[in-house]
């Protein structure tokens, strides 16, 4: 066979098999989501299990959905396992950076303070000024719901009417904590309520 005409049929081949392979990982991604937002959580893992799924996706990828789906299914000691190995993983400076901002709210909302503060500490240590409204959040969060104070209704009460929607409900729902840290349940069960109707709901993940 001419090496010219070898070199196109093995061009074409390739260019096929990429093809595929973007192909077969949308469809699986939109598969994996989609039996998720069902909670149809068979069929989830027996794709995400499947030795097609692990050959599209990286290791990583493939626990980290593994992670999502604990959460909804609301099973902890999965979701923390799955978290815990996830944290051991070698990344890259971005991915790290998602990662923790993730397990750090994971842990805050199970309460898990040892774990919670190891987070916040390599958060305040990340440097440039985009992460500075991390670390803001962060340290509210941490006092918050780990610390139980009670000290910035005013500082979250001043924002609302400068948001809407589940950003709004999310600053009803810390106000609401605080309260509660305050023992006016009055308060508290006010700011809830505003919470759930703004569309916020909480939940560990």
């Amino acid at each position: 066979m001419n090496f010219r005409i070898a070199t196109f049929i093995l061009s074409i081949i390739l260019i096929c098999m990429i093809s595929f392979k973007a192909i077969k990982k949308r469809t699986t991604y939109k598969k994996l989501r989609n039996y998720l937002a069902r909670e149809q959580y068979d069929e989830f893992f027996k794709l995400i299990d499947a030795p097609l799924t692990n050959a599209l996706y990286p290791d990583y990828n493939i626990n980290y959905f593994k992670l999502n789906a604990y959460l909804l299914k609301e099973d902890y000691a999965k979701a923390n396992e799955t978290l815990e190995m996830l944290l051991r993983y070698p990344l890259k400076h971005q991915q790290r950076v998602d990662l923790v901002l993730k397990a750090f709210n994971i842990y805050v909302g199970q309460g898990k303070k040892q774990q919670a503060k190891s987070m916040l500490d390599e958060i305040l240590n990340w440097e440039g000024d985009e992460y500075k409204p991390y670390k803001h959040d962060a340290l509210l969060s941490y006092d918050i719901m780990i610390l139980k104070k009670s000290n910035h209704i005013g500082e979250l009460e001043a924002l609302l009417d400068k948001t809407s929607g589940s950003q709004r409900g999310r600053l009803e729902y810390f106000i609401a904590v605080q309260y509660e840290n305050a023992k006016n349940i009055q308060k508290r069960d006010e700011y809830l309520k505003r919470a759930a109707e703004d569309g916020f709901h909480h939940s560990a993940h």
